[in-house]
């Protein structure tokens, strides 16, 4: 390596060494870059430039578990204790179970009679248009035989 090539190499280096040795910045500056769109927070910038997500209340949000939350018919509640909110899963109570069977009905004798008479005129559907479309070709040919 000759002298001028060291020379630039020095100059590069010393033009560079601020740049390199100062620290880079990554956090936030001001509460309104830390918006997490998350009702159950308030999102607060840190004098340390780290955003941090508190607790704030309100409908369907919880801090530490399901009790919290409200009250839904045939679900049980819990706590994501991360992002403060309320959340339901299906209930294993049996009593959920048994209005659930109650809604659900087999089907009786109108309705097998119903879908029997509507089979029935969905068929007669089918053969008229069937039908109507024989005659027309009928026709066309008989009129094509007259000429």
């Amino acid at each position: 390596m000759n002298v001028s090539s060291l020379g630039f190499v020095l100059v590069v280096l010393a033009v560079l060494a601020p740049a390199l040795s100062m620290p880079v910045f990554n956090g936030c500056m001001k509460n309104e870059e830390c918006y997490d769109d998350n009702k159950c927070t308030v999102d607060v910038c840190e004098a340390n430039g780290e955003c941090t997500h508190r607790f704030a209340g309100g409908d369907k949000c919880c801090e530490f578990s399901g009790a919290e939350c409200p009250y839904v018919r045939c679900y049980e509640r819990g706590c994501n204790v991360d992002i403060f909110t309320c959340r339901y899963r299906s209930s294993t109570n049996s009593e959920c179970e048994s209005e659930y069977e109650e809604f659900v009905q087999e089907p009786g004798i109108g309705d097998i009679v119903g879908a029997i008479i509507g089979f029935v005129i969905l068929g007669l559907l089918v053969l008229a248009f069937i039908a109507v479309v024989i005659l027309i070709l009928a026709r066309h040919v008989l009129h094509k035989m007259q000429d």
